[in-house]
């Protein structure tokens, strides 16, 4: 019986030792773990909340409540960020502060990675001759909208809607070549777009338009190339013209498909003193052909004669009139001819037969 109660008081002092130990332990653990001044708190259990619950949110102001105190996310430094955790432990918990980097970009400003800010931009006066960038390209001290800077402080474009007086004509702010406004300049034969409606052709309509000043080829001033408009249109630019009297007319040195016309003289005394001149020749009647065209020298009156003649290298045909009383093969002052080689020295008194006699 003895021995029972030995045993049974052997036991319990094992039992309250074992508890001792444990808290004794716990007492040292609380003591090394606990913030300061909570270790006096043992035996009331401590709560840590965490209000961005166990993530990390570096854009927003977080904090841990424990026991009845708030510990905010704070900032370590302009890039760094020191977020505020629970960290949990046997009957007891505490607060840590862990250190994340700030993203590119943002820097840490009240416990919160915010977007760098950008320093404003310079406030510009537009107008005071000062170029003030960026917000300016020119500043030329006024508020015009017609000169080279616009009062914008822009320079001036094609386009913009307001007419430069230095190189505009007009500014429609389009780009529609027919609508009277042409790149800013008013339209014109050679600018290369076929206008109607305008003043500069007779009727008011510009056949084509290659955008050049060129009027030998297949467009003349705006025209299409014609034959009879005046202007040859020849082999140099792709034309068949060899020549353009202005006219549709044959049988005047040049034909109406615009073809030279050969001009041939039967009183052609050969050699002459003037060149070509040779059918010059107020003592000799004859006649003078075009294609099939013919002129005769012929006496207007007993004295006065019409002479017909090709002109040496001139397309035509050529006349003179000659006052046949008193005329001096001789002397050319009466016509103001060179000396005739077919009778030099002849007097002639009168016109007769298409000849001076």
């Amino acid at each position: 019986m003895k021995k029972k109660v030995l045993h049974h008081e052997l036991m319990l002092k094992l039992v309250f030792a074992f508890l001792v130990i444990i808290l004794f332990s716990s007492v040292i653990y609380f003591f090394y773990s606990a913030p300061v001044g909570e270790a006096i708190r043992f035996f009331k259990p401590l709560s840590c909340r965490d209000s961005d619950g166990k993530g990390v949110d570096l854009y927003a102001g977080n904090y841990v409540r424990y026991d009845s105190r708030n510990y905010d996310d704070r900032c370590k430094s302009a890039t760094v960020l020191q977020e505020a955790t629970c960290v949990s432990g046997f009957m007891s918990a505490k607060v840590v502060y862990v250190n994340y980097d700030c993203p590119k970009g943002t820097t840490c400003n009240g416990g919160v990675c915010k977007a760098t800010p950008i320093p404003p931009t310079p406030k510009s006066e537009c107008g005071n001759g000062k170029l003030e960038p960026p917000n300016e390209i020119c500043d030329d001290g006024n508020r015009r909208n017609d000169d080279s800077c616009l009062n914008s402080c822009g320079i001036a474009y094609c386009g913009d809607g307001y007419v430069n007086k230095l190189w505009e004509f007009c500014d429609d702010q389009n780009n529609d070549p027919y609508d009277g406004c042409v790149n800013c300049q008013e339209p014109r034969c050679g600018d290369g777009y076929a206008q109607t409606g305008v003043s500069y052709m007779p009727n008011g309509i510009e056949e084509c338009d290659d955008g050049n000043q060129n009027q030998f080829d297949s467009c003349t001033i705006c025209r299409l190339a014609r034959c009879g408009d005046g202007v040859v249109f020849g082999s140099p630019n792709g034309g068949p013209e060899q020549c353009d009297d202005g006219n549709t007319n044959s049988n005047d040195g040049c034909s109406a498909l615009c073809l030279p016309e050969t001009c041939a003289e039967t009183d052609r005394t050969n050699p002459t003193p003037w060149g070509g001149w040779g059918g010059l020749d107020p003592l000799i009647s004859g006649a003078t052909a075009i294609g099939t065209a013919v002129w005769n020298d012929i006496c207007l009156d007993s004295a006065t004669l019409v002479e017909y003649y090709c002109s040496g290298g001139y397309p035509g045909v050529w006349n003179l009139t000659v006052n046949c009383n008193g005329f001096d093969s001789s002397n050319p002052s009466f016509t103001g001819l060179s000396q005739f080689s077919s009778a030099p020295g002849i007097k002639t008194t009168q016109c007769s037969a298409g000849a001076c006699k």
